[in-house]
């Protein structure tokens, strides 16, 4: 049985869901295989936004003209459920809040609407440039065995043994490619998070989190435009990192994460659980 604050949660999701579909009626459509060919972006730049969802509605109506929206089988609005891996003294989880260059995120990831899964490791190397590698599986890896492991260890430094599953978390998407150049923008809001520890859970509807994608980084933007007229900021974001901090206060040390934990607080308003 669904508590109050969870059934609470799963409307917010829900409304969330549907004032974005609203939003993005004036979009034109891209395929998947068309986002694809034109920016896979496998490496790439990354620069994230973090906001409310007011604000991402209103940012969304000064976009229609110079993007287009992913639509996968009539739907625009996308969910995703991933499971990331670690180690069992959080070496991967310490090594982003410790600012390491050249870290890595193991995760495994399945995509509702395409029915597809894959096991992927992201690498992010002392010159900001992130590099993507993954392979398809049947679904969600729940345990690092056979072709996932072979996979962890040759795309990665660690040995597939020490790696456990951590933490899950679910969220809707959409992504939007950009019409004159090589970005794609990716926002993922109705963010839940689950410690597959212990079993506990938190949601936070109200958060909207904006990722850039490009070969380079790139003032030129529209999108990066408009959130300088709107007077947001880039920030550094990692749902995994900040899923475990609020999820394991106590257990892992978040000292460095206490900005990004306070703006989430901010920007909500105090809204998640």
């Amino acid at each position: 049985m669904k508590t109050h604050t969870e059934n609470k949660h799963l409307k917010a999701g829900k409304k969330s869901s549907l004032l974005v579909e609203n939003g993005l009626q004036d979009f034109s459509s891209i395929s998947l295989p068309e986002i694809k060919k034109k920016a896979a972006l496998m490496e790439r730049v990354e620069t994230k936004y973090v906001m409310n969802m007011q604000t991402f509605l209103d940012v969304l109506g000064e976009l229609k003209d110079d993007y287009c929206v992913l639509e996968v089988k009539g739907k625009r609005v996308n969910h995703y459920k991933t499971i990331y891996y670690d180690t069992k003294n959080y070496s991967l989880f310490y090594a982003h809040h410790n600012g390491e260059l050249n870290r890595y995120k193991i995760r495994s990831r399945s995509y509702k609407e395409s029915h597809l899964s894959y096991m992927e490791v992201k690498f992010k190397n002392n010159k900001n440039k992130t590099k993507k590698e993954r392979i398809r599986v049947e679904d969600l890896v729940t345990n690092l065995v056979g072709t996932a492991s072979d996979f962890v260890e040759r795309s990665s430094t660690f040995d597939s043994s020490t790696l456990f599953p951590v933490l899950s978390n679910s969220y809707a998407r959409i992504t939007l490619l950009s019409k004159k150049s090589v970005e794609r923008l990716t926002f993922d809001f109705a963010l839940s998070f689950s410690d597959l520890g212990v079993g506990s859970k938190m949601e936070i509807p109200n958060l909207v989190i904006a990722e850039v994608k490009q070969e380079k980084f790139s003032h030129s933007s529209l999108f990066m435009k408009v959130m300088h007229k709107k007077g947001v900021r880039m920030h550094g974001f990692s749902k995994y990192c900040v899923g475990l901090s609020l999820l394991k206060k106590g257990v892992v040390k978040s000292n460095n994460f206490k900005e990004k934990l306070l703006l989430v607080d901010k920007v909500t308003g105090g809204e998640f659980a």
